[in-house]
């Protein structure tokens, strides 16, 4: 169901290609240690399975807290079965599930103008940067090559710990980065050349193309993971980590001498695009070469907020942290902030052994429960801003905007 789920768009046009990757992907993390079908919720008729909607662990921080934030796939039903409403039963139906079992959270990717129905809150772009190849091949705007402070090459086992420590030194400086133990790492690479790179929605399905970044004094300083796209006549570059700037822009200088060296027909290949946000350093060094910054809408990574009593509990260390040592007015030491459009009430109070955060009067409009969730996640502008009625200084202490993102090697896993 899966296979046939995914082959026919909403459209109705029909790709196997799509439909067989997703059949492969799935069968393969439904056959991992410690998956639990209980965590798919399908919908059945006369014993054929019409949906199905599946959920996924996922531990995301938001600044120093680790969060469980569950994602959210497949989310598909049966050509056959569709506009009855079947896969947005069992999506609700889980998501209730999982609320019960005290995950506050839930996300997932997909199309803005579909799961907002449901309470998803698009918060998390698929940003990219997209530099034309001959521009990465010359160097920066200063005119200086970089390719001599290092080599990009494979990644060996010796690498893993290194590789983990990168990640970490940059994952706190986004809202929502999952956290990735040695153990993750070990899964993951492990996983390099499985099936000989059929399975190729795994993180890093080929060897070849997960790449350390070894200075000449012999220390790494950064890896990254590629795709070459022949069809689309580009290289992609799905997940990258530097330790610094000049280190970046010799990475991705030396990745396309090596790429372009390599291929028969180089006219094949005219662009590089670089998942990551601006602040990413790839991205920062190839925006210096000339490239370009890239919000692809419409596809977004939806959150949803299940509980918010939960959420803001796990959130607590955090906001007392911001606030502190904000003087909260009043005899009992606190404060609150208003939330247009339908009045709801933010509490903080303050005794002497902690700082607690409730609702005094809940969200209930659709509006207020997505102005809240940009606000906490810092995906926000100036009109939502606008929309909260307290102190500003106040308002930039608890609200601060950075970043929400999520690289697509941590959707599932």
């Amino acid at each position: 169901m899966i296979a046939r789920g995914f082959a026919v768009d909403s459209q109705g046009a029909l790709d196997l290609r799509e439909g067989e990757e997703h059949r492969i992907l799935f069968s393969y993390l439904y056959s991992l240690p410690g998956w639990d079908p209980g965590r798919v919720f399908v919908a059945e008729e006369a014993g054929q399975l019409l949906a199905a909607v599946g959920f996924f662990p996922q531990v995301l921080s938001l600044d120093r807290a680790d969060i469980p934030v569950w994602a959210i796939s497949p989310v598909v039903t049966a050509p056959e079965a569709r506009s009855r409403g079947l896969a947005g039963h069992c999506l609700n139906l889980g998501m209730e599930e999982v609320r019960q079992q005290g995950i506050p959270a839930a996300f997932l990717w997909g199309i803005p103008d579909f799961y907002p129905r449901f309470g998803f809150v698009p918060v998390l772009p698929r940003y990219r940067t997209r530099l034309a190849l001959a521009a990465a091949r010359v160097g920066d705007k200063d005119g200086r090559e970089r390719n001599g402070r290092g080599r990009l090459r494979e990644y060996k086992v010796s690498d893993l710990l290194r590789i983990g420590e990168l990640y970490s030194g940059t994952n706190r400086s986004f809202w929502l980065q999952p956290l990735r133990t040695a153990e993750w790492w070990r899964d993951r690479l492990a996983e390099l050349d499985i099936e000989a790179g059929v399975l190729r929605e795994v993180p890093f399905p080929e060897r070849r193309n997960f790449l350390v970044w070894e200075k000449n004094d012999g220390s790494v300083a950064g890896y990254l993971y590629y795709k070459e796209e022949i069809r689309r006549e580009r290289i992609i570059i799905t997940e990258a980590v530097a330790s610094s700037p000049g280190d970046a822009s010799a990475m991705l200088q030396q990745l396309v001498t090596k790429i372009v060296a390599k291929t028969e027909d180089a006219s094949q290949l005219n662009q590089v695009v670089i998942q990551g946000t601006p602040l990413h350093l790839l991205n920062s060094a190839a925006y210096r070469m000339g490239g370009t910054h890239l919000d692809p809408a419409p596809r977004f990574g939806m959150l949803k907020i299940l509980d918010w009593d939960a959420f803001l509990a796990m959130l607590g260390p955090v906001l007392r942290e911001r606030l502190d040592p904000w003087p909260l007015s009043g005899a009992s030491g606190g404060a609150s902030i208003g939330f247009e459009p339908d009045g709801a009430l933010l509490q903080m109070e303050r005794s002497p052994e902690r700082l607690t955060f409730h609702f005094a009067k809940p969200p209930q409009s659709a509006a207020t429960l997505q102005l809240l969730t940009r606000l906490f996640l810092g995906f926000y502008d100036l009109e939502d801003l606008s929309l909260i009625q307290c102190d500003p200084a106040l308002r930039q202490r608890l609200f601060p905007a950075k970043y929400p993102f999520i690289w697509d090697a941590n959707y599932l896993y």
